[in-house]
């Protein structure tokens, strides 16, 4: 299997999708801005709101997708998504270790390294 990269999205395109697009769309433009948008706070807002959609694969998305902009950008002001994280822990399987998961891509990735 060979890995593709995911195609930018414009941010009027991702909007669209994230407002009216079925639980698969929604996913694959949500990572789609994770890779491409620079402004990751703007997307870091989407993975927020989608952490607290009714359907689980789109949560399973989100998380991961906050991991993600930790390994992106590695910027510290993503620690604030912690709390939100912790909450995911006590969701289905798959959202709880997804959530792991990404709680474990921000220790890696926010905190620094000793030398």
């Amino acid at each position: 299997m060979k890995y593709e990269a995911p195609a930018p999205i414009s941010r009027d395109e991702a909007e669209k999708v994230f407002t009216h697009g079925s639980p698969p769309e929604i996913g694959e433009a949500l990572y789609r801005v994770t890779h491409h948008e620079r402004d990751w706070e703007w997307v870091e807002k989407w993975c927020i709101k989608f952490c607290k959609n009714p359907d689980p694969s789109v949560r399973v998305v989100a998380v991961n997708c906050l991991g993600e902009l930790a390994h992106i950008h590695r910027d510290k002001k993503l620690k604030r998504v912690i709390p939100v994280l912790k909450e995911l822990l006590n969701d289905t399987p798959e959202v709880a270790y997804e959530a792991r998961g990404a709680l474990e891509d921000l220790e890696i990735f926010l905190t620094p390294k000793s030398n």
